[in-house]
């Protein structure tokens, strides 16, 4: 097994893999101002030997644990041509941008992600899902900007899908989201009054008036077979969308 060593205050360390490195870093972890500088000088003395010390995905968030937020993304960045090999599911993905509270860092690493890195992490809309929890605002924006509108489109097949990433999105983000998916393919995707309700609820105002429109009166009806089903539908809506849509249904 290899040996890897680096110094600080004169004084050299070794040590043989990712765990003796997670415990090492967390050792010197006692005080905010002094423990950055000692993480940031192993990191930069270490170097391109991290690609070959981290190995697994579970011993590089123990590794990142006690890292301030400018060493974290330093580790990251100095790992980032192994990163795939290392974080090869959204979940593990998901774990490291929930473990960055800013946003310009969030946004770098989607950017270096590109859509072609991002394509390894989202096999279907139950990852997107995992990746829009933890970002917000403008790394909310530019994760939606990074993934193409036809990647999107084969992302989601089911109403239940879409709601589900509907629902981490802001009310900019969540049209945004419909624009790119089209509501008419969203509209198509619609078969049941659960279907309908769940899409309607979630949507922004201006893009549940759309999808209204989108229905001739009749086919409305005919999503409901009985007026129990009409009453438990109108009952879980918000009390402006309730109001549009019963004035669509029956003005």
């Amino acid at each position: 097994m290899e040996n890897y060593s680096f110094k600080i205050l004169w004084k050299k360390h070794n040590f043989r893999n990712e765990n003796e490195l997670s415990q090492i870093l967390s050792i010197l972890w006692w005080d905010d101002n002094i423990s950055d500088l000692i993480h940031w000088n192993i990191i930069m003395q270490l170097d391109d030997k991290l690609l070959k010390i981290i190995k697994t995905y579970k011993w590089l968030l123990k590794i990142l644990k006690p890292l301030s937020k400018k060493n974290y993304m330093l580790l990251l960045l100095k790992i980032w041509d192994n990163l795939p090999n290392i974080v090869w599911k959204s979940k593990y993905l998901w774990e490291i941008l929930a473990r960055i509270p800013e946003e310009t860092n969030k946004i770098i690493l989607i950017k270096r992600l590109r859509l072609k890195w991002l394509r390894l992490f989202i096999r279907d809309a139950y990852d997107l899902k995992n990746l829009f929890e933890f970002v917000y605002d403008k790394a909310e924006t530019e994760l939606l900007d990074t993934l193409w509108e036809e990647f999107i489109k084969e992302t989601f097949t089911r109403t239940n899908e879409i709601i589900i990433t509907l629902h981490y999105l802001n009310t900019e983000n969540k049209d945004r989201l419909i624009n790119m998916l089209w509501l008419q393919n969203v509209y198509k995707k619609i078969k049941t009054y659960k279907d309908l309700l769940v899409m309607y609820k979630w949507l922004s105002l201006e893009k549940s008036k759309e999808l209204l429109k989108l229905y001739k009166r009749e086919e409305l009806v005919k999503l409901f077979i009985n007026d129990e089903e009409f009453h438990y539908f109108l009952l879980r809506l918000p009390h402006d969308k309730e109001k549009i849509f019963l004035n669509y249904l029956w003005l």
